[in-house]
């Protein structure tokens, strides 16, 4: 794309003739349908051919906000002159345009593709470049309207008018006219051209046509999940777009090592995913394992301390009662409270008991409310007892109503702990 440089627009705007001279229809438009930016480097003109015919012609080197300028103009002149839905067709040239950023472009494209009515566009008299731009949007299926290239003005009225034929609009009959055209007014024609301009001379089936709709079949054929790219020497050598074939080459040679890097990154994150979900599934196995331990132990040392507990009730303190009923010293005395201290003291450390014939508690009750006088949080005492925090948090309310503690500002923890210790109750069903 050609750059604006310093090359300014003519001052004056283009004469355009009253009537067509290749159809006869009447040409209108005004000096309010043609805007030239600040620095004249850009111009674009209006007019109508006919009634739903619009030809518009820009000059020089378009940039984003001229282009803003140049597409609410056209808004505006729709907007006047069609009704609603209308039909309508656009015949563009291209014969005097220096280039155009990516943004005026894209600027462009969104306006025309918003337009109700638009049936379709024939741009004419365009550089090389400015045709190859099009031909991959329209392959790409960017325009939503109907887009032909034809090389000359009387072709983009004749192919427009038949366009708006088909749809049912008709100004009036084509009617055969000699050509006439003013210094600047029209298009030029084949014979205008010169040897140095074979390119604006050719039709739609041109040589540079040819080579860009060769190439776009070369990109059509390129297989993506593929590598390499299929060549035909006899086209990509021969052409005029060789260089872009070569381009091509090396993107795509590119491409396929991306994928082929990708495809590895990929095998590799799915056997290290394997991985993971093994060693998960081990973890979650030996966690189901620990608990069951934790749980089992736990019910290991209750019945530990129980039967410890039982043994020291029914055993050791009978046997100590005895003993004292045989003591005659004082130090005897002495020997026998010290025995009897380091009994209770043994007992309260070993498991301090709840009273089961005072409040009737259940063994899993007196667990919990054992761990809970221990200062175990809920979620603790699930994992040791193999239960949900939810369950715990329900006994926790069974225990507050056994031993009678109302309102939630009254500690449980508390409460159990100003209970006295009792002798377990071994007759207790679970």
């Amino acid at each position: 794309m050609i750059c604006p440089g310093n090359s300014l627009v003519p001052n004056t705007p283009e004469a355009l003739p009253p009537v067509c001279p290749h159809t006869g229809l009447p040409i209108r438009s005004r000096p309010e349908w043609v805007y030239t930016n600040p620095a004249h480097t850009y111009r674009t003109t209006f007019a109508r051919i006919g009634s739903n015919l619009f030809w518009v012609i820009p000059r020089g080197y378009v940039t984003e906000a001229d282009m803003q300028q140049a597409v609410a103009l056209a808004a505006a002149i729709k907007a006047e002159t069609l009704h609603g839905d209308a039909p309508f067709v656009f015949i563009e040239s291209f014969e005097h345009t220096t280039g155009g950023s990516a943004s005026a472009r894209r600027c462009y494209l969104q306006f025309t593709n918003t337009l109700k009515g638009l049936l379709g566009s024939f741009p004419y008299g365009m550089p090389p470049f400015f045709r190859l731009s099009f031909n991959l949007s329209r392959q790409l299926h960017l325009h939503r309207y109907k887009v032909c290239m034809v090389a000359r003005y009387e072709d983009a009225v004749t192919k427009a008018l038949a366009m708006l034929r088909d749809h049912g609009v008709a100004d009036m009959p084509v009617r055969s006219l000699p050509a006439r055209r003013r210094p600047g007014a029209l298009p030029k024609t084949t014979q205008d051209l010169s040897a140095s301009e074979p390119l604006m001379a050719m039709d739609s089936e041109d040589t540079l046509s040819v080579q860009v709709n060769g190439l776009l079949a070369h990109l059509g054929a390129i297989d993506l999940e593929k590598p390499g790219i299929p060549e035909d020497p006899a086209i990509t050598h021969r052409s005029a777009l060789h260089p872009v074939y070569e381009a091509i080459g090396v993107l795509k040679a590119d491409m396929d090592q991306f994928l082929a890097e990708h495809r590895d990154l990929m095998a590799i994150l799915q056997a290290h995913q394997k991985a993971l979900v093994k060693k998960m599934r081990e973890i979650e196995r030996h966690n189901r394992e620990l608990q069951i331990l934790m749980r089992k132990s736990s019910e290991d040392q209750m019945e530990l301390e129980e039967n410890a507990l039982h043994n020291i009730q029914t055993l050791l303190k009978p046997l100590v009662r005895l003993i004292e009923g045989e003591v005659r010293s004082p130090v005897q005395r002495g020997w026998i409270d010290g025995l009897t201290y380091r009994i209770d003291t043994l007992t309260k450390e070993l498991a301090p008991r709840l009273d089961l014939h005072r409040y009737g508690l259940t063994p899993q009750e007196i667990r919990i409310a054992r761990l809970i006088r221990n200062g175990v949080c809920s979620g603790a005492i699930a994992d040791q007892l193999g239960l949900s925090v939810r369950t715990v948090e329900s006994y926790r309310g069974r225990l507050r109503a056994k031993l009678g503690i109302q309102g939630r500002r009254r500690n449980l923890r508390t409460a159990l702990l100003a209970i006295p210790d009792g002798i377990p109750n071994r007759s207790v069903k679970s």
